[in-house]
This record gives C-alpha cells, sequence and structure tokens, in this order.
C-alpha cells in the first residue's frame, strides 16, 4: 500500500485518506519508526475500507477557481453566481439572494482573487465568533455540561486543506478560512467539536459524550459535514 510519509511539528500519529484514495501518513518529529509502523499495521484494515470508499469520489477540490463570471461560489450553503466588476471606486464583495458581486478596483480582474480570500476569512471570522459566544451562552443554560461558565477563546483563521479546524493546548481555536461556505448548522458542528476539545484534548468516550451533549444529532452532522466538502467546489 503505497502512502505519502510526513513528519511534522505534530503531537500524534494521524493517517489521511483523501478524496481519489490517497494516503497521507502524518508522523511527529521525534517519534520512533517502530511505533509509527505499528501504528500503521494495527490500521490497514480501517485504511483499506477508506481508500476504497474515497478512490470512489473524485473531489472538487482539485478544480482551481478561474475567478470568471458566472463560476458557482458557495456563501453559508447557498451557490451564488460570481461577478466581477472593474470599478474606480473601493474594492469590496457583496453577497445578495443569488450572485456573489466583487468589485475590483482599477483595471486587473486578477486581484478578484486577493479580495475574495480576505472576504471569505472575514466571513468565517465574523461568524464564529458571533456563533461562539452564542454556543457558550446556550451551554450555559444546560444543567451539567462542563462548558458552563467557559471564557470565549482565541481564534484564528487560515487556509486548511485537508481539516475544518483544530484547537490548541493552550485553547486557542484555529479554523479553516472557507467554513463560510457552509451551511451554518455545519459550520457549528465544526465550532462544537473545538469547543469541547477545550474540556478534552483527546477522541474519547468523553469528548464525543460532550459533543452529543451539545448536539444530539452530531454524529449525523459531522457525516453530513464531510459528505458536503466532498461534494462542493469550496476553493
Amino acid at each position: 500500500m503505497r502512502y505519502t510519509e510526513i513528519r511534522s511539528n505534530i503531537k500524534y500519529l494521524r493517517l489521511v485518506v483523501k478524496d481519489g484514495g490517497e494516503i497521507v501518513y502524518k508522523i511527529p518529529l521525534f517519534c520512533a519508526q517502530q511505533k509509527a509502523d505499528t501504528f500503521l499495521l494495527d490500521h490497514l484494515a480501517w485504511l483499506r475500507k477508506q481508500v476504497e470508499i474515497k478512490s470512489k469520489l473524485p473531489s472538487c477540490q482539485d478544480r482551481p477557481p478561474e475567478y470568471g463570471d458566472g463560476e458557482q461560489w458557495y456563501y453559508m450553503g447557498s451557490p451564488l453566481e460570481l461577478h466581477v466588476t472593474l470599478s474606480a471606486g473601493v474594492s469590496g464583495v457583496t453577497a445578495t439572494a443569488d450572485s456573489l458581486l466583487v468589485s475590483v478596483k482599477g483595471s486587473q480582474r486578477s486581484a478578484a482573487a486577493a479580495i475574495l480570500k480576505k472576504w471569505r476569512r472575514s466571513s468565517t471570522e465574523q461568524y464564529a465568533l458571533q456563533r461562539i459566544a452564542e454556543l457558550i451562552q446556550q451551554f450555559g443554560s444546560l444543567h451539567g455540561l462542563p462548558l458552563y461558565g467557559m471564557p470565549r477563546p482565541e481564534i484564528k483563521i487560515r487556509v486548511m486543506r485537508s481539516r475544518f479546524g483544530s484547537c490548541s493546548s493552550r485553547g486557542i481555536l484555529t479554523l479553516a478560512q472557507h467554513l463560510c461556505a457552509f451551511p451554518p448548522h455545519l459550520f457549528d458542528t465544526v465550532l462544537i467539536h473545538e469547543l469541547c476539545h477545550l474540556k478534552h484534548m483527546d477522541h474519547s468516550r468523553q469528548f464525543y459524550g460532550l459533543c452529543l451533549n451539545c448536539d444530539p444529532d452530531y454524529f449525523s452532522h459531522d457525516s453530513e459535514l464531510k459528505a458536503w466538502a466532498r461534494g462542493h467546489p469550496i476553493f
């Protein structure tokens, strides 16, 4: 079984099977090779099953954006038609019910890429800040949830190709900048997952129990999240 091995400054061994069947094995820098080999052997059955499934799923992410008029972009789960116009005024992005209007100052349409990237990052950050505050308040109104009284964490927005988000040991949430493309309830699933990591930094039974306390449909929403990402061009 062929795979790409990457050693980086991470804490845990991680196997990733991409759409199309490509395997990426991420290994902590100072992890012993014997431990990495044992982990791989222990997960061979799971790997074969995932490769069989994902080799049949061509990823929409393989198609790069062209930033041309009529291209389909998603915002909060809704498909919007992209329209780029040159303007003598200020550059910016406006989302309407069915269109994504990009105004580019000057004569360079290629500047639309940078403008859209900045807008997407800002949109993801604004929604995340608002929803995190609301979710924490909601958790506080439910008896027995250990997230009661939790302060709002620091968040960072960055490009993430194979993950939706992460939570550091310092309590910093990092979110993929393209999350504003997803339907709100799936964006919330990512937020709930990372917020629960503030109490449990693993994927233990206790962690998933907390996720289910916050969202009784967590597992179905998590599956829907991954399926939605595979089936939509979110760039």
